[in-house]
């Protein structure tokens, strides 16, 4: 989930948070719900691979005509009982799953962007769970159906996500930072290790650190601009000299994904302490998209 700012042709991320949940959870779920009425008396481990890859792919079917239909057959032949299932049947199966999941998980997007439901201003619902009727109906319920922007014959929204990612990457789109990531000094204040604005696949100028105290460890604290949402916290071994010199370097991948080295020689010429820090804030620029697309 991504909550988006559109700002002065600027798209910013504000926030984005997933969960390990979706289509395959759903089915497993349909799966080992429906298949003692279809096989009886045989559990899902039991059934062979030809007989498990058939029952999967007839319930995936079976999603896809719940979204316009209200009843559905399934057959999937000999030793097996044909099964008629009706919506309802589906949707108390799946609408707790849902419930249990994306409701958290929205909330939690949400208090990350710092905003409410109704700052948002639309939602668009992209991805093939998203179209399961309970799913939509959840969203609904939530932000209203004005601001619900689904994918139809006439807005085809998940080709548009599609094409987007797509010129994103053939263009070689220039994510930038949307906020510092700042290592916090001992007095508090945040220093910029790279800046607002820095493209992803650059890096850091390498930057020297000393102790303040006699430490036998040297505690690294990043977080944004204002020195209050932390990314990460890590040590770094010391002697505890206080003129020991702690050599750091950074730089972002193309899969945003920042990455942080720190060196103390005083340790040993090979000792090293690095860390990965994610779920940073992106923005690109929509007339950069354009003139490279032109």
């Amino acid at each position: 989930m991504s909550i988006l700012d559109l700002k002065q042709h600027r798209v910013y991320e504000d926030a984005v948070y997933g969960i390990k949940f979706g289509g395959d959870d759903i089915d497993k779920e349909l799966a080992l719900r429906i298949m003692p009425k279809i096989y009886p008396g045989v559990s899902f481990e039991e059934l062979d691979p030809a007989r498990k890859d058939k029952l999967m792919n007839e319930i995936e079917r079976m999603k896809i005509d719940f979204a316009d239909y209200d009843d559905y057959t399934m057959t999937l032949g000999e030793g097996s009982k044909p099964l008629e299932i009706d919506y309802e049947v589906f949707s108390e199966i799946i609408t707790p799953m849902i419930n249990r999941n994306i409701l958290d998980a929205i909330s939690i997007v949400m208090k990350k962007a710092n905003v409410s439901q109704e700052n948002i201003d639309a939602v668009i619902l992209a991805g093939g769970s998203s179209g399961l009727r309970p799913f939509a109906e959840i969203i609904r319920s939530l932000f209203g159906e004005e601001k619900i922007i689904f994918d139809d014959e006439n807005n085809r929204y998940q080709w548009m996500v599609a094409k987007g990612a797509a010129i994103t990457s053939a263009i070689d789109c220039e994510f930038r930072l949307a906020d510092d990531i700042c290592v916090l000094l001992s007095d508090g204040v945040p220093y910029p290790v790279l800046k607002k604005g820095t493209k992803v696949g650059n890096q850091s100028k390498s930057l020297s650190f000393s102790l303040t105290t006699d430490a036998t460890d040297a505690h690294f604290i990043f977080t944004d601009s204002s020195g209050k949402n932390r990314y990460c916290t890590f040590s770094v071994e010391t002697k505890g000299f206080l003129n020991e010199m702690l050599e750091m370097s950074m730089e972002i991948g193309k899969d945003q994904i920042a990455r942080v080295k720190v060196v103390n020689r005083h340790i040993g010429p090979e000792y090293a302490v690095r860390h990965e820090i994610n779920q940073l804030r992106f923005y690109y620029d929509l007339h950069e998209m354009r003139d490279k697309d032109a």
